[in-house]
C-alpha cells in the first residue's frame, strides 16, 4: 500500500515542485501583471455574486481560500463574510504567502495565511471547513492522479454539507478556439501537445500561459517586467466532475461568469472600448466558468 501511495505521489510531485518554484520566483511581480479591470469586473464580481446567490456566506465558521497566491481575492472574500467567520488563505508557494502576509500587515482585515499543498489540506484542517474557494487551482493538476489528490484534499478538509467553489478556465479541444480572445485580453497561451503532431488538445496537455502581456487592448511584449509566465494543464470540466464523484462529492454544478458594471475603474481608450466590452462578455461565457462541488 505504501509503495502504491508513493507511486501516486511521484506521478505529480515533479509538476508540483515546478509550480512552487515558478511562483516563488515570480511572487514579487505577480500583482504587477494583474489586469485590475478583469479581476474586479469579471472575476471578483462573478465570485461574490455566486457566493451570495448560493447562500454560501451565511453562518460560516471557517472559509479556506486554496491557491490564494498574494491574497488579492482572499481579501475580496473577507468582505463577503461576517467578521466572526475565520478566513484562511493557503498557497503552495511560501514566497506568495509572504507577499499576502505583507498586504495583511499593511492593511489588517483579519486573514490568516499558511503555506501548504492543497493535496494535504485534509491533514491540516480535517473536516473543519464550511467553504473552500479557489480562483484557478485545478488547472495545475498535471494528471488524473494529481487532480484526484487535489479534490481528495479539499473533500477531506470540508465538513459534511460543506461546499467547494472554484473558478476554472474552460479548455477546448480545438487549439484555435479562444486563443485570439485570450491574447486580446492579456493572457496569451501556448499549447504543448503530449502527443507530437496531435491536432486536438488532449487531457492534461501542457498549457503555457503569459499573464499581464497586454496593455490597453494592444499586444505587449511577453518579456515585459510585468508579465508572469505560468505552466498549467488542460483539465476539462467533464474530467473534474468524474474525478469529483470518485472522491465522494455528492453534487456538481457549473455556472458561467458574469460581467459587473464599470464603476470607477479605468476603461480602455474609446477606440477599443466596444471591442473590450464584447471581449469581457465572451470571456465570461466561453473562457471561464465556476464549479460548485458539495460534500
Amino acid at each position: 500500500y505504501q509503495r502504491r501511495v508513493r507511486g501516486m505521489n511521484e506521478d505529480f510531485s515533479e509538476a508540483t515542485e515546478r509550480t512552487r518554484e515558478l511562483y516563488d520566483r515570480q511572487a514579487q511581480a505577480y500583482d504587477h501583471g494583474a489586469d485590475v479591470v478583469i479581476n474586479e469586473r469579471l472575476v471578483s464580481f462573478s465570485f461574490l455574486s455566486l457566493l451570495n446567490e448560493l447562500s454560501l456566506t451565511r453562518e460560516k465558521q471557517l472559509v479556506i481560500d486554496a491557491a490564494c497566491g498574494s491574497g488579492y481575492f482572499t481579501r475580496t472574500l473577507r468582505k463577503a463574510f461576517p467578521s466572526n467567520t475565520s478566513i484562511i488563505g493557503v498557497d503552495l508557494s511560501q514566497s506568495m504567502v509572504d507577499v499576502a502576509c505583507l498586504h495583511e500587515q499593511k492593511e489588517p482585515i483579519g486573514i490568516q495565511y499558511e503555506c501548504a499543498d492543497v493535496t494535504q489540506l485534509g491533514n491540516k484542517f480535517p473536516g473543519s471547513a464550511d467553504v473552500v474557494t479557489a480562483i484557478y487551482l485545478l488547472n495545475y493538476a498535471s494528471s488524473r492522479t494529481h487532480l484526484r489528490a487535489m479534490l481528495r484534499g479539499i473533500y477531506s478538509a470540508l465538513r459534511v454539507g460543506g461546499s467547494f467553489l472554484v473558478l476554472h478556465p474552460l479548455v477546448h479541444r480545438d487549439p484555435q478556439e479562444g486563443s485570439e480572445l485570450a491574447r486580446r485580453l492579456g493572457f496569451p497561451w501556448t499549447w504543448v501537445p503530449t502527443v507530437p503532431g496531435s491536432q486536438v488538445i488532449g487531457d492534461f496537455d501542457k498549457i503555457l500561459l503569459t499573464k499581464g502581456a497586454q496593455t490597453n487592448g494592444e499586444s505587449q511584449n511577453a518579456s515585459s517586467s510585468t508579465a508572469v509566465s505560468l505552466e498549467t494543464y488542460a483539465v476539462f470540466v467533464d474530467m473534474i466532475e468524474e474525478c469529483a464523484r470518485e472522491e465522494g462529492f455528492s453534487s456538481f454544478s457549473r455556472f458561467p461568469g458574469r460581467v459587473g458594471p464599470q464603476g470607477s475603474l479605468a476603461s480602455p481608450p474609446p477606440s477599443l472600448i466596444t471591442r473590450f466590452e464584447d471581449d469581457l462578455q465572451e470571456c465570461a461565457q466561453k473562457v471561464i466558468c465556476f464549479l460548485l462541488l458539495s460534500k
